[in-house]
């Protein structure tokens, strides 16, 4: 008799936090539950929402915040949502660190079938958890589940420039990624960098060079931008001072991969696309989908210009995330054995 083959398990995935925007033009939902690492986003998030749906809270005493200890009851949060608003309109409940409550399975009949006159957000701290479980499920099936993820690579010039256009000056992608090498990746010290340029410049003012140069404040010794631009100049052991400086101060192995195989993934790409007889750089860039200027940096690697260094790069990178995420190994051990497959031929 032939064995049944095992059914493999779909990984659950939720919308980025950044796909709620369109949402809020419709009514709100009953329900939105955020959660992630960027908790800058999230928070942003939610001011948008009390923003937006300010006019149906009819009074004071329909805005209600909890903060969430670990003896915090469910039937607290669930009474504050169920009850009817004072004024007639919507009642918001905010509930912050629900990741704290013990057991929150006991949300999920509420989750099927929640109070219509509510606005019920929770705030999860964590980065991740299973999806698969109750009340999880039932908030994907509903999509009221948001995730709030870091950025990476060419997104992070996309944020700089958004916000810089919130504020009413412009900023390129080369002065953007001017701009992170400095000050780093903390969305906080990004704001006040570009209040500091709108201070200076005034509405209307676009960042140049200089003024980047003149008025960034650093704030952090290296970047992940500093480790990918190291990473492909072939620098073997300005890439592992970087990488592992970045390990010793909380950015993470499964950050860093991801961008270093990005750029991999480009270069390959760039081996097909040449045979293509694109007119322009640019073109190629959009064949490729990414930005062109981030194209353009990553294919003027001066180390992988050889097809044989990029695959050696694609296996070490797809060794590293496996065992990143299979061994339970040390971080700074699996980043030396990445930097050595793809460095072999270098001092």
């Amino acid at each position: 008799m032939a064995k049944a083959k095992a059914k493999t398990k779909s990984k659950i995935t939720v919308p980025s936090i950044r796909e709620i925007v369109p949402l809020l033009k419709k009514p709100p939902l009953p329900v939105y539950y955020f959660f992630g690492e960027d908790q800058f986003a999230i928070e942003k998030v939610v001011e948008l929402i009390q923003k937006t749906y300010a006019d149906l809270i009819s009074s004071d005493f329909d805005k209600e915040i909890i903060h969430c200890e670990k003896s915090t009851r469910p039937e607290q949060i669930l009474q504050a949502a169920s009850s009817f608003p004072f004024g007639g309109g919507k009642k918001l409940v905010i509930v912050k660190q629900f990741d704290l409550i013990k057991d929150k399975t006991q949300f999920t009949d509420y989750v099927k079938s929640p109070q219509d006159s509510t606005i019920l957000i929770l705030l999860d701290n964590r980065k991740s958890f299973g999806l698969s479980k109750e009340p999880y499920k039932t908030l994907t099936a509903k999509g009221y589940i948001f995730e709030a993820r870091q950025l990476k690579g060419a997104e992070w010039y996309a944020w700089v420039k958004s916000r810089a256009r919130e504020l009413k000056i412009s900023i390129d992608d080369e002065n953007a990624q001017r701009l992170l090498e400095i000050v780093g990746t903390e969305k906080q010290l990004l704001m006040r960098q570009l209040e500091k340029f709108r201070d200076y410049l005034g509405e209307g003012g676009t960042v140049t060079k200089e003024i980047v140069l003149k008025l960034a404040s650093p704030t952090k010794t290296y970047t992940t931008f500093e480790l990918q631009d190291a990473y492909l100049r072939g620098d073997r052991k300005l890439t592992l001072k970087i990488g592992f400086h970045l390990l010793d101060n909380g950015i993470e192995l499964y950050e860093i991969l991801p961008l270093l195989s990005s750029a991999v993934t480009i270069l390959m790409q760039r081996m097909e696309l040449k045979n293509k007889n694109f007119s322009t750089k640019n073109e190629e860039a959009k064949a490729a989908g990414v930005h062109p200027y981030y194209y353009n940096k990553i294919i003027s690697s001066p180390y992988f210009r050889d097809i044989n260094k990029v695959r050696a790069a694609a296996k070490a990178l797809i060794e590293a995330d496996l065992l990143n995420k299979t061994s339970g190994g040390n971080a700074k051990n699996i980043f030396l054995q990445l930097v050595s497959k793809t460095f072999s031929e270098t001092n």
